[in-house]
């Protein structure tokens, strides 16, 4: 066991923290919400506690305006309330109620100009409104259980505790946001001897408005920065990071444009190809009321003069509303063929290859509107005062109320800032897949399927902070550090640098329906590699992104899927009461093996003192444990933990991203279905189904950062065995 740091010198005695240094706001938090353990290896053990209610009411109409236009209309409207919980919770009582209230209608217009040319015009609009409200087991805010915490806005209370390696208390907090979504989408066919040609294209418009409370409650986060153990800094009231933000609102839109022409040309009987080409460009996001703002050092606002140097807004030079370039050089082609290799149906060989252009998620927006001056964050790093008193490295800054329109001239900007930004050089992500495959029949009821599949991904959407603080650099705290203090804090860049390859082989063999039996079955053997896995990851090295290349997060290398159905035999020549009990039965059943999935070793412990907070660990041994062991065996210790320690100062780590693989997947599910017969039309149908037939253990991946007490344990699972039986009337 490493020896326990004092963060006032040396270490603590035997590794234990006199109860006196315990600091009290920290005890009443224990007290107040993390139970005591209820099973082995002090752990605690409860179940999932989320909650779904959903209600839809769905029409459509269809009507026919002679013989050559059909139109059609649907219409949708849906409550869905859920309880959910955060992925990362470990504490029960911590959830989320979000309230979803969905108006959808759509419309299409179908008018046949003579039997070559046909034409069909869709409307739909999409209205969703989303009401987030945390819910915790007791009423107390950090400041209640003694913490010096001044909350950024009254309000729903809300949490996000992290104590690395050993509980999460995460909780979400209040959000109001209406979602408006109106498309316009035209396509023209046409068929002259081979070719059968389509035109067409698409208009979309997006509007959001949202209110949002987000870390008004601040994150906390404790990572054994000050004693090499994060529930020992918990214990002392010494946290990493304490994050808060003053409320904030935000109104983006987006206008989304694309047009296309493809061509199915059938060349003679044996070959078909398939000729396409797309214009998508990419128009960003822009907010009504220009909250975005971007540090460009060198340059001075006019739109508000009192910003600090580098700080500008849309409306400054240079910077447009959107603050990015619009590409409106987007054009994607498509092609693709079927041959028929012998020419009597029997077998063909395909192929084909697309570039395709990925939209941003609106999402994406939610962070930009909390800048100053439209709202304040503020991220103390490693406070020296601790709990007790946070704000003794600096002032807090809340409550914080933005400016008036009309003060641009007089707003007060407190330094350093906290910038989320697009980058300038920012655009969307280009996506090239391309596959061939082979298929035979065999026989009269099996056709067999052999495919190889790849894409690959360029300019995919990551983040990064660009102000990291720099190990060995002069100043007392972390900010201080930083090439940019004192004007900026962490600058988090949205930049789109990020890379991916896919390559898979895929075989298939599907039975067709015969004598009341179907089968599909198919295996995969793939490796999908990337920078980081998706639009909110940011990488370990600031100044070295490309390191982060590894297996994706949802890497499965081997896959295999059968699914099955089975209409068992009658028994009509057999008396009435066994034709009732045993007869007529549909039985299915989907049978799932996978590879696990791979992940990170960390430090847990900021040796790089970048504040990035992702430092690796370094490996100083063989990983693997040779025999065979016992399942609690595993469960206690997934690898060898010896091999790996915390990474050496100044450096991020010696490990690279995803070289461990979790717990692979072994799931059966089964279902059984019978008709009977009442009475003439009227028939009832009895429906049973069991998901994880057998009951087998779906363990999560083990704990893998080295400062954390459970360290390569597994502590988590998923879903039991689940059974469900329904009866319908059908008449």
């Amino acid at each position: 066991m490493k020896p326990l740091k004092d963060p006032r010198g040396g270490t603590f005695p035997g590794n234990k923290i006199p109860a006196s240094r315990f600091n009290q706001a920290s005890l009443n938090f224990l007290n107040t919400f993390v139970p005591l353990p209820n099973s082995p290896g002090g752990l605690y053990s409860f179940a999932n506690q989320q909650a779904i209610d959903d209600d839809q009411v769905v029409a459509k109409l269809d009507r026919n305006f002679g013989s050559r236009n059909q139109l059609s209309g649907r219409f949708l409207w849906e409550t869905n309330d859920t309880s959910q919980v955060v992925s990362a919770t470990t504490i029960p009582g911590f959830l989320a109620l979000i309230q979803y209230q969905n108006w959808n209608v759509a419309v299409n217009d179908t008018h046949t100009f003579s039997p070559r040319l046909v034409n069909v015009f869709t409307f739909g609009f999409d209205h969703i409104t989303r009401e987030q409200l945390p819910i915790i087991p007791e009423q107390k805010t950090w400041g209640d259980l003694g913490a010096g915490i001044v909350r950024a806005a009254p309000g729903p209370i809300g949490y996000d505790t992290q104590v690395s390696g050993y509980f999460n208390a995460q909780s979400r907090y209040l959000l109001n946001q209406n979602r408006k979504t109106v498309q316009y989408s035209d396509g023209l066919s046409y068929t002259t001897g081979p070719h059968a040609l389509k035109f067409g294209g698409d208009i979309r418009q997006s509007m959001v408005d949202q209110n949002q409370t987000f870390q008004s409650d601040p994150q906390i986060i404790f990572r054994s920065t000050f004693t090499g153990d994060a529930a020992s800094d918990f214990l002392l009231g010494r946290p990493t990071t304490i994050t808060e933000q003053s409320p904030n609102a935000g109104r983006p839109r987006t206008l989304e444009l694309d047009a296309y022409l493809q061509d199915d040309w059938k060349v003679n009987r044996r070959l078909t190809l398939n000729l396409g080409l797309r214009w998508d460009p990419f128009l960003p996001f822009r907010d009504l009321d220009n909250q975005l703002a971007q540090v460009r050092l060198g340059q001075h606002s006019t739109v508000y003069p009192t910003a600090p140097s580098g700080y500008l807004f849309p409306g400054d030079p240079g910077v447009s509303s959107t603050t990015l370039s619009t590409q409106w050089q987007n054009w994607a082609p498509r092609f693709g063929f079927a041959y028929d290799i012998f020419g009597n149906g029997r077998a063909s060989l395909r192929g084909g290859y697309g570039t395709f252009f990925s939209d941003v998620r609106q999402q994406s927006m939610n962070q930009l509107s909390t800048n100053q001056p439209f709202a304040v964050r503020q991220v103390i790093n490693s406070p020296s005062g601790g709990l007790t008193t946070p704000y003794s490295d600096t002032a807090t800054l809340f409550p914080y109320l933005p400016p008036a329109k009309g003060q641009n001239s007089s707003v007060t900007f407190f330094l350093p800032l906290t910038v989320t930004q697009w980058d300038p050089n920012f655009r969307n992500s280009i996506v090239q897949q391309w596959n061939l495959s082979v298929q035979k029949q065999i026989g009269s009821e099996w056709v067999m399927t052999a495919a190889y599949v790849g894409s690959k991904g360029n300019h995919l959407f990551i983040q990064n902070e660009i102000n990291p603080a720099i190990y060995g650099a002069s100043g007392r705290t972390t900010d201080t550090r930083r090439a940019l203090y004192p004007t900026y804090s962490s600058v988090t860049d949205y930049l789109s640098v990020g890379n991916s390859t896919y390559h898979a082989l895929q075989v298939t063999a599907n039975k067709r329906m015969s004598h009341g039996f179907t089968l599909l079955a198919n295996y995969t053997w793939s490796k999908s590699l990337d920078t980081l896995s998706d639009d909110t990851q940011t990488p370990t090295n600031p100044f070295n992104i490309a390191r982060d290349k590894g297996p994706s997060d949802y890497d499965i290398p081997h896959r295999f899927v059968s699914s099955l159905i089975w209409m068992l035999p009658s028994l009509a020549s057999r008396s009435s009461l066994l034709r009732t009990v045993a007869g007529g039965w549909e039985v299915n059943g989907i049978v799932t093996l996978a590879s696990g999935t791979p992940f990170t070793l960390l430090s847990g412990v900021d040796n790089s003192q970048s504040a990035v907070n992702k430092d690796r660990a370094d490996q100083i041994g063989n990983w693997q444990i040779s025999g065979d062991r016992s399942k609690n065996a595993i469960i206690n210790q997934y690898f060898n933990t010896a091999s790996f320690t915390t990474n050496a100062l100044a450096a991020f780590g010696n490990t690279g991203r995803n070289v461990l693989r979790g717990p692979g997947t072994t799931n059966v599910d089964f279902g059984a279905i019978k008709s009977f017969h009442i009475h003439e039309s009227w028939k009832a149908q009895l429906r049973a189904e069991s998901f994880n037939l057998f009951n087998t253990t779906k363990f999560s991946n083990p704990n893998s950062t080295v400062s954390s007490a459970t360290f390569g344990r597994i502590t988590g699972a998923g879903n039991p065995r689940v059974i469900q039986i329904a009866l319908k009337l059908i008449f």
